[in-house]
């Protein structure tokens, strides 16, 4: 179900993943769009994504708009869900909305950003592979300085390259989700992840990872069978 050249995957990590079709449409409508599922996602023919900022007033915060849209799109018809990260919990009067009208949801685990799960989930070669890919991006220095921040000056760069032990791998995650200069949050740069990195590391991935990113592959390809 994976493709096997790796995943593909936009800049954040809250996504509306669509199939092409409507209910009762004879299946022909949007089947040709490729777009990518934020998060550590799949590039699939007949997938579309919701942006994050369609949807209701202005007014409202950015997640509230976005499930605003997303309620909305499922009201028309189209076979719709959602894959969404854990740390920060929407207004669970649309997300019960959303359900009730056939709606189904995919989330990372209790209290997890995609971040979370790609540094505590991938092995041991990937999660290295993620360090050296930040550096690339933004170098050594800066890179070095998000890790003593964000592990009050107990690891450093140097060190992180080592085996990825626990605490080295709750360090990263919480170094790439840094407010300023986040590693991964460009298109450009969770692609690659995505496309080189996670996708050919998911077999090796831990189970409870690889069974959400399958559940999220197994509805993409009900809906095509």
């Amino acid at each position: 179900m994976l493709s096997k050249k790796g995943l593909r995957s936009g800049a954040n990590s809250d996504s509306c993943l669509r199939c092409g079709r409507r209910v009762g449409d004879d299946g022909r409508q949007d089947r040709d769009q490729r777009q990518l599922w934020r998060g550590a996602a799949a590039f699939k023919p007949g997938v579309g994504r919701i942006e994050r900022h369609t949807g209701a007033a202005p007014a409202l915060q950015p997640t509230t708009r976005a499930w605003c849209g997303i309620v909305a799109f499922r009201s028309l018809g189209y076979r719709t869900s959602i894959l969404r990260d854990d740390d920060a919990q929407p207004l669970k009067l649309l997300e019960n909305m959303f359900v009730r009208r056939g709606g189904l949801i995919f989330k990372w685990r209790d209290g997890r950003a995609l971040e979370d799960e790609l540094f505590a989930c991938l092995p041991d070669v990937a999660v290295t592979t993620l360090l050296e890919h930040a550096v690339e991006i933004y170098g050594e220095e800066l890179i070095d300085a998000h890790i003593k921040s964000a592990s009050g000056n107990k690891l450093t760069l140097i060190g992180c390259r080592a085996k990825p032990t626990a605490d080295i791998r709750t360090c990263l995650a919480k170094a790439c989700a840094t407010k300023h200069n986040p590693w991964f949050k460009s298109v450009s740069a969770m692609e690659f992840c995505g496309r080189e990195i996670v996708g050919p590391a998911l077999a090796k991935s831990e189970t409870g990872f690889l069974t959400i990113i399958e559940s999220v592959f197994a509805w993409i390809d009900d809906a095509r069978a």
